[in-house]
């Protein structure tokens, strides 16, 4: 007796549990939904950056309807002015992810959004004058680039500005202007300016 009262309560819990697990997942998919519904709306009235929160939530989605609707929507932010929208857009031409490669496309987005203050996208569009990729290579203009989003407090650039004055690319070639600016980049806590900034105290025995 004991043994079947055991079993049935058991039974009973597990139902519950299950039912309780049912329940938060319906309840999760409908504060999606709502939350869907409200950036789109929001976006809809001309707010760029609740456009790029909408991509944020599509993109975890990954099929081709979303995926067209990203690139329409990252388009429209970016045309909107929020700048965030038009490297983000950037990125996903640069990396492959959602469309076909095309880094001459990148470049373009990197280009308006730096233009316009988008320190970010002067560091991105620095790597593709560096390498060559979608604009002509140009060690120079990524050196210049570089500096200007270093400047504005932007870690990934002094860093890779820091590399390019170890190697001398694009600039005359000093191990204190590099030692300088990967202290900056590691004070701007960027992990791999800390890094590059050790090897370096290493190397000069500093």
């Amino acid at each position: 007796m004991k043994i079947a009262l055991l079993a049935f309560i058991l039974i009973v819990i597990s139902a519950c549990s299950a039912s309780e697990r049912g329940t938060s997942e319906d309840t999760d998919s409908s504060a999606k939904t709502s939350e869907l519904k409200k950036l789109e709306s929001s976006c809809n009235s001309g707010n760029g950056k609740d456009c790029d929160q909408l991509v944020t939530l599509l993109e975890s989605e990954q099929n081709s309807e979303s995926s067209t609707k990203i690139i329409s929507l990252l388009n429209k932010a970016c045309e909107i002015g929020y700048l965030a929208s038009c490297t983000h857009l950037g990125e996903i031409y640069s990396t492959a992810r959602i469309v076909d490669e095309d880094f001459t496309k990148a470049a373009e987005l990197y280009e308006k959004a730096c233009t316009a203050g988008e320190w970010n996208a002067c560091t991105l569009l620095a790597h593709l004058h560096y390498v060559g990729q979608g604009v002509d290579e140009d060690h120079k203009k990524s050196a210049a680039l570089l500096q200007q989003a270093c400047t504005h407090d932007d870690g990934a650039a002094c860093n890779l500005l820091g590399a390019q004055y170890l190697s001398g690319d694009g600039v005359q070639q000093s191990n204190d202007k590099a030692l300088e600016l990967f202290k900056q980049a590691c004070n701007l806590k960027n992990d791999i300016g800390c890094q590059s900034l050790s090897k370096l105290q290493t190397k000069l025995h500093r």
